[in-house]
């Protein structure tokens, strides 16, 4: 439950093929399909409609009947493969500007789906601020049940969710005074009760069991024997503190638990 607390409101995923491109807007564990900005091509043929004449580059590939879509392109020095990237990376770059002209520069994460070709062209012309680096692969062109394409969308929405916590934590480990930042369940357990910890984060495979003693507005919180490391979470998220759960090879020296206080 932990994990789904921080997943981000929405995310787009984008669906890249040279055929097409579709983007989708994710959000509830639903998908809706987004309209890109008028101007921007979704095909690559309609790319090349768009591009402007190159006068430095005098040759014709020939007009084939078996490559509809490049038909009439020029090109230089350069092998026909070659060529044929930078029309795509020039579409794509098309593309990241409707995607980021729609977003208006909300920190919306975005996943592509596609073949490993295209998502590499893509990552390495974006400039879209949250383009996370896992990708959908297979190709975008096929018809995929919109559960699965879902599924595997949130699995990486989630992993991009557990590296940020983590990064977070080893931060905090370095930049915190030590009275500041804790790995003493005990202390933590204390701390939370008195709402001074801001931060924490837990080993997902751990359990300590014991009795919590602590009081709080006057009454008794102690269960008997229970999850003391479920008890500071709910003490931290009470608190308006955020808790998330890493696994064991995220959490600094092995510990069960650490936590950022905020006095």
């Amino acid at each position: 439950m932990l994990a789904d607390l921080h997943l981000p409101a929405e995310f787009y995923l984008l669906k890249l093929s040279q055929k097409q491109v579709d983007l989708l807007r994710c959000a509830g564990l639903q998908a809706e399909p987004v309209d890109l900005p008028k101007g921007i091509p979704r095909t690559l043929e309609e790319a090349l409609e768009f591009k402007p004449p190159d006068h430095d580059l005098e040759n014709r590939s020939p007009a084939g009947s078996s490559a509809p879509a490049m038909r009439g392109i020029r090109f230089g020095t350069g092998s026909g493969r070659e060529n044929a990237r930078v029309y795509l990376a020039d579409f794509f770059k098309a593309v990241d500007r409707g995607v980021r002209e729609l977003v208006q520069g909300k920190a919306t994460p975005l996943i592509l789906a596609g073949v490993g070709e295209d998502t590499v062209i893509y990552q390495s012309i974006s400039e879209y601020p949250r383009l996370l680096e896992d990708s959908i692969h297979g190709s975008a062109s096929m018809p995929s049940p919109q559960d699965e394409l879902l599924r595997q969308a949130y699995a990486i929405i989630r992993a991009d969710c557990t590296e940020r916590a983590a990064a977070s934590l080893v931060e905090m480990k370095e930049r915190m005074a030590p009275a500041r930042f804790l790995t003493d369940l005990d202390a933590i357990l204390r701390a939370a009760v008195e709402g001074r910890v801001g931060w924490l984060y837990i080993n997902e495979d751990a359990q300590i069991f014991g009795v919590f003693e602590g009081v709080r507005r006057g009454g008794r919180l102690d269960w008997g024997e229970e999850d003391l490391l479920n008890v500071a979470a709910l003490e931290t998220l009470l608190q308006r503190g955020s808790v998330y759960a890493l696994p064991d090879a995220k959490m600094p020296d092995g510990v069960a638990v650490a936590a950022g206080l905020r006095y």
